[in-house]
C-alpha cells in the first residue's frame, strides 16, 4: 500500500503533496523502515489513553518488532502486561527484541545475552 492510499484510507480524502511529503523520510534515516501516518485526532477510530493518542493496526499496518531500548522499564501492573503481551501474541510474527548500550561505542545494540534480556 503506497503512502497516499494510506493516508486516503485512515483520512478518507486525497492525499495532497503536502500530506506525501510530511510522511517522507530523510535518507540518512532510511534504514528505520518506518513509515508515517498523520490522522484527525477527532477521528473516532483514535483511541485515546491518558494524553496519548494511538491509531489501530489495521490499514494495512502490522506491527513485525518490539525493540526495548536500554531505558525501557518493564510493565509492572499484572493486568497491563497480561493485555500487552496478548497484543503482541495476536500480531504474528511479531517479535521482541531488547537493547543496551554498547561497550565501546556511543550506539545501542541488540542485548546478545538472554539473561539480561528485557521482557513485556
Amino acid at each position: 500500500m503506497s503512502e497516499a492510499e494510506v493516508l486516503e484510507a485512515v483520512r478518507g480524502d486525497t492525499a495532497t503533496e503536502a500530506d506525501i511529503r510530511l510522511t517522507t523520510k530523510f535518507a540518512h534515516w532510511s534504514y528505520e523502515a518506518e513509515e508515517r501516518v498523520f490522522c484527525q485526532l477527532d477521528d473516532p477510530k483514535i483511541i485515546q489513553d491518558k494524553g496519548m493518542y494511538f491509531l489501530p493496526f489495521d490499514y494495512g499496518f502490522n506491527l513485525r518488532e518490539v525493540i526495548l531500548g536500554p531505558k525501557y522499564q518493564p510493565v509492572t501492573d499484572a493486568t497491563l502486561k497480561e493485555k500487552l503481551e496478548a497484543a503482541v501474541a495476536e500480531m504474528v510474527p511479531c517479535t521482541v527484541r531488547s537493547t543496551r548500550p554498547a561497550f565501546r561505542s556511543f550506539n545501542v545494540v541488540f542485548q546478545q545475552n538472554k539473561k539480561l534480556s528485557k521482557e513485556i
